[in-house]
């Protein structure tokens, strides 16, 4: 389709090895925009140290930086791997171990993507954590563009509501953007979500987001 927009939900990484389990927060973004979230352990008790590797699909989210917590070093970091040593870990608690920030590809079509994978030593963490790109439009990402969308904007515009960083790049149908990069969301941004929801256009087209 000629629609994309990226995930307002909880994604999460997470599986178990041992009696540990690894796991990231949540976190909510949009197509071009960045995003953190920060890995961490559980369950660890009497763990001395543990190799955990993440594998990143550049072309749904990009690495930009990464911070590693105590007691965590970098091994490798290259061609979308990152390898990660942990050690000396003896808390049955939550421990934050690495903060990630990516940002999501501009050009993704609506879909769910996997974008990165998780491997500990050599057990492979099955689950992968993905993101869910939702039409242009759908600023409660909800899966429809409708009335409900459409009064956010208007509420938006009228200072009633104020959107957050990933809705309003939802609701930026014209693609506008001020001096610093951030969305500007206006008047001809709803007549167009509206010109949708009542079909007289069949779509709100793609276009690619200026550097």
């Amino acid at each position: 389709t000629l629609f994309r927009s990226v995930v307002y939900e909880a994604c999460y990484i997470k599986n178990s090895f041992g009696r540990a389990t690894i796991e990231n927060t949540p976190f909510s973004t949009a197509w071009g925009l960045n995003f953190n979230t920060t890995l961490s352990l559980s369950g660890i008790s009497g763990m001395t140290q543990t190799l955990i590797t993440l594998k990143f699909n550049s072309d749904i989210a990009r690495l930009i930086s990464y911070t590693c917590r105590d007691n965590v070093t970098v091994v490798s970091d290259t061609n979308g791997e990152l390898t990660i040593a942990v050690y000396n870990m003896t808390s049955d608690t939550v421990i934050p171990v690495l903060d990630l920030t990516f940002v999501t590809d501009d050009m993704l079509e609506d879909g769910t993507y996997e974008f990165v994978s998780v491997e500990s030593n050599d057990i492979v963490v099955n689950n992968i954590s993905s993101v869910t790109i939702y039409k242009k439009g759908d600023i409660n990402m909800d899966g429809k563009v409708n009335v409900r969308d459409l009064n956010l904007v208007r509420q938006h515009i009228l200072n009633i509501v104020v959107l957050n960083d990933t809705q309003k790049r939802y609701a930026n149908a014209y693609m506008d953007f001020d001096t610093d990069g951030k969305d500007i969301i206006n008047v001809r941004d709803l007549n167009m979500i509206r010109q949708y929801i009542l079909h007289v256009i069949s779509v709100i087209p793609i276009t690619k987001i200026p550097n």
